[in-house]
């Protein structure tokens, strides 16, 4: 199967139609169809995923490069269906669209490995067992995080400390051996998130402090 990639007519994709073409993908057209320069790429991304569900049994993960949190039913659909997914994930991309896939592919990390040049390759040792992949988590990208996961919640939310953790493990696997750096991760809520921590009855909760109006 072809890969496809859809550019709208008058878009500044189009300038790379040709380029497209060279390397053996497959363009389709989704003209504007309105004033404003509405087109049907989405819909049609959408159609074509679960057709290709039906028609290609044996296809078991999706990469969606696109941070549109409009996918998301798309994504749960896929995993209803067994199927994994990973999709390609900004800054603003929502908490529900991150938590719906398998795995994301973090804008900021994929820009720093397009920009890292090639290691110079090093002799394998027989003895030294696999290779550990070190997490890529910083206290600003956690900061983040947190924030991106407030910021959709409701004003005054409550969230429980371990499902900020859960989160955050799920989007930095490894972060729990030392937590970027503090002592436990109520420490880095409090300390680098600026968050609220107390334990409330027999839960511990995390939330943000309203500024004075």
């Amino acid at each position: 199967m072809n890969p496809s990639r859809r550019i709208g007519s008058g878009e500044p994709f189009s300038n790379y139609r040709q380029s497209f073409v060279r390397e053996g993908w497959e363009v389709i057209d989704t003209p504007p169809l309105t004033s404003q320069g509405k087109t049907s790429a989405d819909t049609h991304i959408v159609m074509d995923v679960l057709d290709s569900v039906l028609q290609f049994p044996h296809v078991s993960e999706y990469v969606i490069m696109a941070a549109d949190a409009d996918y998301t039913p798309l994504v749960i659909r896929l995993r209803k269906h067994m199927k994994t997914t990973v999709v390609y994930a900004a800054l603003a991309t929502s908490v529900a669209y991150r938590a719906a896939c398998d795995s994301i592919i973090d804008e900021r990390l994929f820009l720093e490995l397009l920009q890292e040049e090639e290691p110079e390759e090093k002799p394998s040792v027989a003895a030294k067992g696999p290779e550990i992949v070190q997490d890529r988590a910083t206290p600003q990208r956690v900061a983040d995080a947190v924030e991106r996961y407030f910021a959709e919640s409701e004003l005054g939310h409550r969230a429980n400390v371990p499902t900020l953790g859960h989160m955050l493990m799920r989007e930095f696997p490894g972060i729990s051996k030392n937590w970027v750096g503090y002592s436990s991760l109520s420490q880095l809520l409090k300390k680098k998130c600026s968050l609220k921590v107390e334990k409330v009855g027999d839960r511990t909760l995390a939330w943000r402090e309203q500024s004075p109006a």
